[in-house]
Order: C-alpha cells, then sequence, then structure tokens
C-alpha cells in the first residue's frame, strides 16, 4: 500500500474520528464473526457496508450483501479480497452506476 502523505494521514485520521462505534466495529479484522453477523444486519447503511468490505466477515453472508437495498453497502462489497467472481458477475449487473463503476475499477 502506498505511504500517505501528511494531508492525507490528517483527512484519514478526521475521518475514523468521525465513525460510530458500529461503524469501527465493522472496519476491525479483529471483531468477531458472532459480532460481524449482528452488524450484517444494523439499520445504518454505512456499518453494514463497513461489514461487507471487511476481509474477515464470513463469505455465507456475501449473497445478502450482494442484494442490500443500499448501493454504497454493494459497493463495500466489491471491494472485499474474498468476493467470488460469481457475485462480482451480479454486481456488475447492477442497477446502480456507480456498483457497476466499481466492478469494472477492479480490472484496472
Amino acid at each position: 500500500m502506498e505511504e500517505m502523505d501528511e494531508k492525507q494521514e490528517l483527512a484519514y485520521r478526521e475521518y475514523l474520528e468521525s465513525l460510530t462505534v458500529e461503524e469501527l466495529e465493522a472496519l476491525n479484522p479483529e471483531t468477531s464473526e458472532s459480532r460481524l453477523r449482528e452488524l450484517a444486519v444494523h439499520e445504518n447503511y454505512k456499518v453494514r457496508a463497513n461489514v461487507a468490505n471487511n476481509a474477515s466477515t464470513p463469505t455465507d453472508l456475501f449473497n445478502n450483501f450482494a442484494y442490500d437495498g443500499h448501493h454504497l453497502v454493494r459497493v463495500g462489497l466489491v471491494f472485499n479480497p474474498n468476493v467470488s467472481t460469481d457475485i462480482l458477475e451480479t454486481l456488475g449487473k447492477d442497477n446502480i452506476e456507480i456498483v457497476r463503476q466499481a466492478v469494472l475499477s477492479l480490472d484496472s
């Protein structure tokens, strides 16, 4: 991963400070599987998007995320390193352009 300059690091720190406890838990690869499962159905789409993106999230949850009602949850799933090609193909046909663009960006 590319190193951040001071400005980027400050922006990233400010971003992290703006997150709720649940959003931070959802991002953390050390969060337990049972907690990730709880957060996967959270009412806040940002929490679900972070769970979808977390490499430690159980893969059996991916199908639910692929059809989540909020497009940013589906975008989060696109960038999970464990997402299957089948799910990426489904997301590549999503009705929201930003989701399709996220899938296309993986080919770049």
